[in-house]
């Protein structure tokens, strides 16, 4: 079975940061576009996300259009993942969360409950530790891909939590695909032209 995850920036980070959270604006709905053809081209028979606001909702938005079953990869409790969300962003997640076939939580937030650290492993401790149940999302979530399967990931060259899961997808060897977001920066970018995935 081929598998495709996602790792994408949060609304914050999109070309319109004053609208990022407007599921309508624009830069959103061109690479929902984008998401979709990618998905219906690739054609992956399950979807992986770790279900934060921004490309993750929307990448899992887009497979369930298209009938893809999908998983979420929580950082954190279900409800606890759920308050850290922006207010706009909560309905669609919980939408999303019924719909999942399987939903893992990484962490409690103090300790990993998953992943190559053990069960147990503190976050934020002394050498070399993982510091963030994120990060401990990320990597569990790139852990379950295989040789058949793929990273999408959707992302505009800047530092973060997209930075270093594409990173740390190459590392250890998985197929990425990405969608350069560097080109909606131009201010002089055409929004109806088709934004290209390529592989990485």
């Amino acid at each position: 079975m081929s598998a495709t995850a996602v790792t994408g920036h949060r609304p914050h980070k999109l070309p319109d940061e004053k609208t990022g959270h407007d599921a309508m604006n624009p830069f959103r709905v061109a690479v929902r576009r984008a998401i979709s053809e990618y998905l219906w081209h690739t054609r992956p028979e399950k979807l992986l996300s770790g279900g934060a606001a921004g490309i993750d909702l929307d990448f899992l938005l887009c497979g369930a259009a298209l009938g893809i079953p999908f998983e979420m990869y929580l950082p954190l409790p279900a409800d606890r993942h759920w308050q850290s969300l922006p207010q706009v962003d909560r309905p669609l997640h919980r939408y999303l969360q019924a719909l999942a076939s399987k939903i893992v939580v990484c962490s409690n937030g103090y300790t990993a409950l998953v992943g190559k650290y053990g069960p147990g492993t503190e976050l934020g401790g002394e050498h070399g530790a993982i510091h963030s149940p994120f990060l401990v999302r990320d990597e569990y979530m790139v852990e379950q891909l295989g040789p058949e399967d793929r990273l999408l990931s959707v992302w505009d060259g800047t530092d973060g939590g997209t930075a270093y899961t594409t990173r740390y997808a190459q590392k250890t060897g998985r197929t990425v695909d990405l969608l350069d977001l560097q080109v909606l920066k131009d201010p002089q970018r055409d929004l109806f032209r088709k934004l290209e995935v390529r592989r990485l």
